[in-house]
């Protein structure tokens, strides 16, 4: 008869090649980053109970686990019951080191230029719209970035909120702005109101005319990329497509084609060959280079002292702002 899981005791190696003991660490189900970043260490230690969470973690070989009580991974909470004895090392120094592979040259290219960006994001009154050609995941945008709305989507979907976000070039002041439209001829769906928060009625009454918001938005951001700001978002192609037909209903037609190209200067953060590089920077080399990554892990792997941002994510301004930083921390760590 085989031994129960809590009775079981493997012989495994719990040191990796840098020294740290890793004989205590816990693991939920929710935590394949973690056992990729282990498995980088050639870290063979099996994984034990995580009481933090309420949840089992498997091992190899171990029968009839207790059905698990579902639970996202947390670096903050997990070691809490141990890291008194002093037997977990810091995961966050542990994934820093790993965090160092360079960049290859054609994430460089994409991320050189200036050190300043705007981040931009927007809100629609929809969910994205599946489109009829379905063969490929990435379709070739407008403006030469990769996109996974085609363009019937794009003319579709409406804007009921713009954010952008930037750091003055001093570093003295950050500037973070949201403004609600209203939606005209167009009604907000409940799918997309549980997304991104926003009811209709509440933006019928409190929304500003698409026109009036559009010409803050271009002044603004025109001006920055004048002094060498850069334009930038997750996903750019989606949220200036989006933009560039609004224009269009707007009668905005004077500022399309200096903005066309400053969107074609500027850095989309879900690029397949920016996100494949930063999975390889810790460890998860093996998922397809046309799987593109979530803003929130984004957040979580480069700017893991920024993840209380994540709370207003979906609204447009906290998602410009996170573009932003995001941007700068990819090309601080591709060009240093």
């Amino acid at each position: 008869m085989r031994q129960s899981w809590h009775e079981q005791k493997q012989e495994s190696s719990t040191e990796c090649a840098r020294g740290f003991d890793l004989s205590s660490l816990v693991c939920v189900y929710d935590c394949a980053g973690l056992a990729r970043v282990l498995n980088m260490y050639r870290v063979t230690s099996p994984l034990h109970p995580c009481f933090a969470h309420g949840a089992m973690s498997q091992r190899d070989g171990a029968e009839e686990l207790p059905p698990p009580k579902r639970s996202r991974f947390s670096v903050d909470q997990c070691p809490r019951p141990l890291e008194g004895r002093g037997r977990l090392p810091d995961l966050r120094q542990l994934t820093q080191e790993v965090k160092s592979l360079p960049a290859p040259p054609r994430v460089v290219e994409k991320l050189d230029g200036s050190s300043f960006f705007v981040g931009i994001d927007v809100e629609t009154h929809a969910l994205v719209p599946r489109g009829s050609n379905q063969q490929s995941f990435w379709k070739s945008g407008e403006f030469g970035f990769l996109t996974t709305a085609d363009n019937e989507a794009l003319s579709l979907l409406r804007v009921v909120q713009i954010g952008w976000a930037y750091a003055t070039k001093d570093a003295d002041a950050l500037v973070i702005k949201s403004c609600l439209v209203k939606p005209e001829g167009f009604a907000i769906e409940s799918a997309a109101t549980e997304k991104h928060g926003i009811k209709h009625d509440f933006a019928f009454e409190h929304g500003r005319p698409l026109h009036e918001v559009l010409c803050e938005f271009l002044d603004d951001v025109l001006a920055l990329l004048q002094k060498g700001y850069r334009i930038c978002a997750h996903h750019l192609g989606f949220d200036a497509g989006i933009l560039t037909r609004e224009m269009t209903r707007a009668g905005i037609a004077l500022a399309r084609g200096d903005w066309d190209q400053r969107v074609r200067e500027g850095l989309c953060t879900m690029d397949p060959d920016i996100c494949h590089w930063v999975r390889q920077s810790i460890g998860i080399g093996d998922k397809p280079r046309s799987i593109p990554m979530r803003l929130r892990d984004l957040v979580a792997v480069l700017l893991p002292q920024q993840v209380h941002l994540l709370a207003r994510s979906h609204t447009a301004g906290a998602d410009a702002h996170m573009h932003m930083l995001i941007s700068q921390e990819l090309r601080r760590r591709a060009i240093s």
